[in-house]
């Protein structure tokens, strides 16, 4: 925190991420993820002095660095699938044509 000086005294603040319940004297960590979880559309973590967001696994976070987009698993080597790739929200899986079966490693038919 810093203080200024004001006529016949002197105004205390906080640092941007920080709050002052005693005002001004001791600054702590405000958590920006408890107040409508920081803005972000998925996941908000908190650290010392502000916040960041995260899309987490199968999710591409956006440019305004809020709002998250489902990556299509099968846009990248056809999402390593021997025939036919289906992306779905978060995920994807790998099909075979009628007749096969798929294998254990869930992508070879």
């Amino acid at each position: 925190g810093y203080c200024n000086n004001t006529d016949g005294g002197y105004e205390c603040l906080c640092d941007t991420g920080y709050i002052s319940y005693d005002g001004g004297f001791t600054c702590e960590d405000f958590n920006e993820c408890l107040v409508d979880n920081g803005g972000c559309e998925r996941i908000c973590k908190n650290y010392q002095g502000g916040y960041e967001c995260d899309c987490g696994v199968a999710y591409f976070l956006q440019a305004d660095e809020r709002t998250c987009t489902d990556i299509n698993e099968c846009n990248d080597n056809y999402g390593n699938c021997s025939h036919e790739c289906r992306d779905t929200i978060g995920s994807f899986y790998c099909e075979c044509p009628p007749g096969w079966r798929l294998g254990s490693d869930q992508r070879t038919c």
